[in-house]
Parts: structure tokens; sequence; C-alpha cells
């Protein structure tokens, strides 16, 4: 076998070792799947943004150890968006001594979610949270999938 050869085969099977899964379904051009990793809303809710842009939210909550262990991998995530995409980040109240913290509440009443953070809110059109995803970091792999399917006008 020829050098260049063995190195094609063995930086291949490395690379595919190294990839997780869900990389390597990105890299494979896998979709994702309305119902099993996203849910699509019902009826598109309003956004706050300009036209041109698109929304993405993330509910939180101040006091919530899985909020606070996905912020270094939404922090990254953030710094890495498309000019036309803005996240803002919503406080949300479980209580109500959670006032001051609270700002979503109705959002995710609409949703039907007041039952888990972190969550992520796209174009007023999906939901998506680690439950769904399977891990947040994967849910920020789909809310890449639905901003490109925004894009598109799906």
């Amino acid at each position: 076998m020829q050098r260049r050869q063995f190195n094609a085969l063995t930086t291949g099977a490395l690379a595919s070792v190294m990839l997780n899964p869900w990389q390597q379904a990105l890299a494979q051009g896998a979709a994702f799947k309305a119902g099993t990793d996203y849910m699509a809303l019902p009826k598109p809710l309003p956004t706050d943004v300009a036209k041109g842009k698109i929304e993405v939210l993330e509910f939180f909550w101040y006091n919530c150890p899985h909020c606070n262990a996905f912020e270094p991998a939404l922090s990254a995530w953030s710094k890495k968006l498309p000019k036309d995409v803005e996240l803002k980040r919503v406080p949300v109240r479980f209580r109500e001594d959670f006032e001051a913290q609270q700002r979503a509440y109705y959002v995710l009443e609409a949703l039907g979610k007041v039952e888990g953070v972190p969550a992520l809110g796209v174009g007023g059109r999906f939901y998506v949270d680690g439950s769904l995803a399977g891990s947040m970091e994967r849910a920020l792999q789909v809310t890449d999938f639905l901003l490109g399917e925004i894009r598109k006008g799906h």
C-alpha cells in the first residue's frame, strides 16, 4: 500500500473515531426530525427582532445547575453566530419569589413548556431543549439546523 493511501485511510478512520455521533450525522448531511429532535409550534409566535433577522431565545433560571453547565457551550456558540441571528436570554419564573428574574413566563406557557430549562426558542417557530435533542450541546446543533431551515423559507 502506498504511503498516501495509508495516510488517507488512517486519517479518515481516525477522524471518524474522534467525531462524536452528532458531528458524524451532521457531516453526513443527516436532517433532524420534528417531534424527535425539536418541536415545531402549531402557530408561529411573534419575534422581537428587525426584519431579516432570526431570533433565538434561551430560557434559563439563574439557580439552575443545568443552565449553568450549558452556559460555556452556549457562550462559545453565540460568538460564531451569523449576522442574521440574534440571541436573547430570557430568565424564567417558576415561583412567586422569582418575580425579579422572570420575563418569559407567557412565552413558555404558550409553548406548553413551563417544565424545564435550559431551553431554546428559534425564530418564534421552534422549541428545542436537552430532553428533545438528547443534550444541550446537540440542541445547539439542532438550532443551527433550524436556522438554516428558516433561511430557506421552511
